[in-house]
Protein backbone atom coordinates (compact mmCIF):
# COMPACT_ATOMS: atom_id res chain seq x y z
CA UNK A 1 0.00 0.00 0.00
CA UNK A 2 1.54 3.21 -0.60
CA UNK A 3 2.21 5.49 2.61
CA UNK A 4 0.12 7.73 4.41
CA UNK A 5 1.06 11.26 4.76
CA UNK A 6 0.23 12.62 8.48
CA UNK A 7 -2.69 15.14 8.63
CA UNK A 8 -3.60 18.21 10.75
CA UNK A 9 -6.68 19.06 12.38
CA UNK A 10 -7.38 21.92 9.61
CA UNK A 11 -6.72 19.24 7.11
CA UNK A 12 -9.93 17.99 7.71
CA UNK A 13 -11.87 21.69 7.96
CA UNK A 14 -13.52 22.86 5.30
CA UNK A 15 -11.19 26.22 3.72
CA UNK A 16 -13.97 28.70 4.66
CA UNK A 17 -14.25 27.85 8.11
CA UNK A 18 -10.27 27.54 8.43
CA UNK A 19 -9.72 30.77 9.52
CA UNK A 20 -11.27 30.18 13.19
CA UNK A 21 -7.85 28.11 13.50
CA UNK A 22 -6.15 31.19 13.92
CA UNK A 23 -8.28 32.45 16.60
CA UNK A 24 -8.56 31.38 20.27
CA UNK A 25 -10.81 28.27 20.39
CA UNK A 26 -11.65 25.31 22.11
CA UNK A 27 -13.59 22.13 21.18
CA UNK A 28 -16.63 21.84 23.31
CA UNK A 29 -17.28 18.11 22.39
CA UNK A 30 -16.96 15.18 19.66
CA UNK A 31 -20.72 13.83 18.36
CA UNK A 32 -20.44 11.21 15.99
CA UNK A 33 -22.93 11.85 13.39
CA UNK A 34 -25.45 9.09 11.13
CA UNK A 35 -23.00 8.96 8.67
CA UNK A 36 -20.34 6.53 9.28
CA UNK A 37 -16.92 8.50 9.61
CA UNK A 38 -18.45 11.65 9.83
CA UNK A 39 -18.02 13.66 13.22
CA UNK A 40 -19.63 16.79 14.63
CA UNK A 41 -16.74 19.05 16.70
CA UNK A 42 -18.62 21.53 18.34
CA UNK A 43 -16.19 24.53 18.76
CA UNK A 44 -15.93 27.73 21.18
CA UNK A 45 -14.89 30.65 19.64
CA UNK A 46 -15.39 34.15 21.61
CA UNK A 47 -18.99 33.81 22.85
CA UNK A 48 -19.79 31.71 19.27
CA UNK A 49 -20.33 28.08 19.07
CA UNK A 50 -19.54 26.84 15.23
CA UNK A 51 -20.37 23.14 14.32
CA UNK A 52 -17.42 21.91 12.19
CA UNK A 53 -17.91 18.01 10.39
CA UNK A 54 -15.12 16.35 10.34
CA UNK A 55 -14.97 12.93 7.80
CA UNK A 56 -12.45 10.34 8.45
CA UNK A 57 -11.18 7.34 6.87
CA UNK A 58 -11.15 4.07 7.99
CA UNK A 59 -7.80 4.43 8.65
CA UNK A 60 -8.09 7.06 11.42
CA UNK A 61 -9.63 7.53 14.78
CA UNK A 62 -11.17 10.36 16.60
CA UNK A 63 -10.25 10.35 20.17
CA UNK A 64 -11.06 13.04 23.28
CA UNK A 65 -9.74 14.04 26.01
CA UNK A 66 -6.30 13.13 25.82
CA UNK A 67 -4.87 11.72 28.90
CA UNK A 68 -1.07 13.09 28.75
CA UNK A 69 -2.27 16.27 27.11
CA UNK A 70 -4.88 16.98 29.66
CA UNK A 71 -2.22 16.56 32.27
CA UNK A 72 -0.83 20.00 30.93
CA UNK A 73 -4.23 21.95 31.11
CA UNK A 74 -5.40 21.31 34.53
CA UNK A 75 -2.87 24.66 36.16
CA UNK A 76 -4.15 27.47 37.51
CA UNK A 77 -2.05 30.83 37.55
CA UNK A 78 -1.73 32.25 41.22
CA UNK A 79 -1.16 35.55 41.98
CA UNK A 80 0.95 37.47 44.71
CA UNK A 81 -0.72 36.31 47.66
CA UNK A 82 -1.61 33.08 46.50
CA UNK A 83 -5.06 32.99 45.48
CA UNK A 84 -6.64 31.57 42.15
CA UNK A 85 -6.56 33.76 39.50
CA UNK A 86 -8.29 32.54 35.97
CA UNK A 87 -5.69 30.85 33.82
CA UNK A 88 -3.51 32.61 31.39
CA UNK A 89 -5.58 32.02 27.68
CA UNK A 90 -3.62 29.97 25.59
CA UNK A 91 -4.30 29.12 22.01
CA UNK A 92 -5.69 25.98 20.75
CA UNK A 93 -4.14 23.15 20.05
CA UNK A 94 -2.51 23.54 17.01
CA UNK A 95 -2.30 20.18 15.84
CA UNK A 96 -2.16 16.30 17.10
CA UNK A 97 -0.97 13.99 14.22
CA UNK A 98 0.47 10.82 13.22
CA UNK A 99 2.76 9.46 11.15
CA UNK A 100 3.47 6.41 9.54
CA UNK A 101 5.62 4.75 7.83
CA UNK A 102 8.15 5.39 6.17
CA UNK A 103 8.69 8.70 7.57
CA UNK A 104 9.77 6.74 10.93
CA UNK A 105 13.51 6.18 12.13
CA UNK A 106 13.90 2.14 12.12
CA UNK A 107 12.25 0.86 15.07
CA UNK A 108 9.13 2.61 15.68
CA UNK A 109 5.69 2.36 14.64
CA UNK A 110 4.46 5.64 15.04
CA UNK A 111 4.32 9.03 16.24
CA UNK A 112 2.51 11.76 17.75
CA UNK A 113 3.21 15.47 17.65
CA UNK A 114 1.37 17.68 20.22
CA UNK A 115 1.82 21.02 19.41
CA UNK A 116 0.52 24.25 21.60
CA UNK A 117 1.27 27.98 21.68
CA UNK A 118 0.93 31.02 24.10
CA UNK A 119 2.35 34.07 22.56
CA UNK A 120 5.91 33.64 21.92
CA UNK A 121 6.31 30.38 23.64
CA UNK A 122 5.73 27.30 22.05
CA UNK A 123 5.95 23.74 23.43
CA UNK A 124 6.31 20.49 20.32
CA UNK A 125 6.19 17.32 22.02
CA UNK A 126 6.79 14.31 19.87
CA UNK A 127 5.83 10.61 21.00
CA UNK A 128 8.02 7.96 19.01
CA UNK A 129 5.90 4.66 20.15
CA UNK A 130 8.85 2.00 19.71
CA UNK A 131 8.12 -0.99 17.52
CA UNK A 132 6.83 -4.30 19.79
CA UNK A 133 6.55 -2.22 22.59
CA UNK A 134 2.97 -4.03 23.68
CA UNK A 135 1.60 -6.95 21.85
CA UNK A 136 -1.56 -5.18 20.63
CA UNK A 137 0.35 -1.81 19.48
CA UNK A 138 -3.19 -0.18 18.44
CA UNK A 139 -3.68 -0.26 22.37
CA UNK A 140 -1.20 2.62 22.89
CA UNK A 141 -3.12 4.45 20.75
CA UNK A 142 -6.91 4.24 22.30
CA UNK A 143 -7.48 3.49 25.87
CA UNK A 144 -10.73 4.74 26.53
CA UNK A 145 -10.69 7.94 25.15
CA UNK A 146 -7.02 8.49 26.33
CA UNK A 147 -3.66 8.26 25.19
CA UNK A 148 -0.68 6.53 26.56
CA UNK A 149 2.16 6.18 24.22
CA UNK A 150 4.97 3.60 25.96
CA UNK A 151 8.15 3.37 26.06
CA UNK A 152 8.19 7.03 23.98
CA UNK A 153 10.44 9.64 23.81
CA UNK A 154 9.37 13.24 24.15
CA UNK A 155 11.37 16.16 22.89
CA UNK A 156 10.28 19.94 23.76
CA UNK A 157 11.09 23.21 21.61
CA UNK A 158 10.42 26.76 22.41
CA UNK A 159 10.62 29.87 20.33
CA UNK A 160 13.28 32.11 21.16
CA UNK A 161 11.97 34.62 23.73
CA UNK A 162 10.67 37.86 22.35
CA UNK A 163 10.46 35.83 18.72
CA UNK A 164 6.72 36.74 16.80
CA UNK A 165 4.90 33.54 16.53
CA UNK A 166 3.96 32.96 13.06
CA UNK A 167 1.49 30.13 11.43
CA UNK A 168 4.66 28.76 9.56
CA UNK A 169 5.92 27.58 13.09
CA UNK A 170 2.87 25.11 13.14
CA UNK A 171 4.32 23.38 9.50
CA UNK A 172 7.52 22.44 10.85
CA UNK A 173 6.79 18.49 11.22
CA UNK A 174 4.72 18.76 7.67
CA UNK A 175 7.34 20.28 5.92
CA UNK A 176 10.14 17.51 7.42
CA UNK A 177 7.57 14.88 6.34
CA UNK A 178 7.22 16.14 3.05
CA UNK A 179 10.73 16.33 2.73
CA UNK A 180 11.36 12.47 4.06
CA UNK A 181 13.52 13.74 6.61
CA UNK A 182 13.63 11.21 9.35
CA UNK A 183 12.94 12.30 12.64
CA UNK A 184 16.27 11.73 13.85
CA UNK A 185 17.31 14.87 11.82
CA UNK A 186 14.83 16.95 13.53
CA UNK A 187 16.70 19.41 15.34
CA UNK A 188 14.97 19.68 18.64
CA UNK A 189 15.82 19.08 22.67
CA UNK A 190 15.57 16.16 24.07
CA UNK A 191 14.18 16.09 27.44
CA UNK A 192 13.88 12.26 28.75
CA UNK A 193 10.23 10.71 28.95
CA UNK A 194 7.20 11.35 28.94
CA UNK A 195 7.04 12.10 32.49
CA UNK A 196 10.15 14.56 32.33
CA UNK A 197 8.98 15.92 29.85
CA UNK A 198 5.02 17.37 30.74
CA UNK A 199 6.58 18.04 34.51
CA UNK A 200 8.68 20.38 32.44
CA UNK A 201 6.35 21.51 30.16
CA UNK A 202 4.45 24.32 33.39
CA UNK A 203 8.17 25.69 33.09
CA UNK A 204 8.48 25.90 29.65
CA UNK A 205 4.79 27.59 29.00
CA UNK A 206 3.75 28.88 32.40
CA UNK A 207 0.45 27.50 33.36
CA UNK A 208 -2.59 26.06 31.62
CA UNK A 209 -6.57 26.55 31.55
CA UNK A 210 -8.23 23.14 30.90
CA UNK A 211 -9.17 22.14 27.75
CA UNK A 212 -10.74 19.18 25.41
CA UNK A 213 -8.72 18.18 22.37
CA UNK A 214 -8.77 15.71 19.54
CA UNK A 215 -6.38 13.19 18.29
CA UNK A 216 -5.81 12.43 14.38
CA UNK A 217 -4.67 9.13 14.53
CA UNK A 218 -3.87 6.58 12.02
CA UNK A 219 -3.18 3.04 12.54
CA UNK A 220 -0.23 1.56 11.06
CA UNK A 221 -0.25 -0.70 8.11
CA UNK A 222 0.19 -3.77 9.24
CA UNK A 223 -2.87 -3.69 11.59
CA UNK A 224 -5.43 -2.42 8.67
Amino acid sequence: DAPIKSKTISGFISQNKRKIMNSHWQIIDIVETSTKGTFKLIVLSGSQLIDFFVTCDSQTELVANIGCVAMVHQSYQENMNGTLTKPYPLMAIKRLVAVTHPYLEEGYDRAFLYHCGNYNKHLLALFLVETGSIENSDESVEIKGQLVPLKSKCFCWTASPGRVVTPNLANILDELVENQVTLSEVQVKHVGSVAECFSRAKSTLGKFSQRTTILLAQTSHKNL
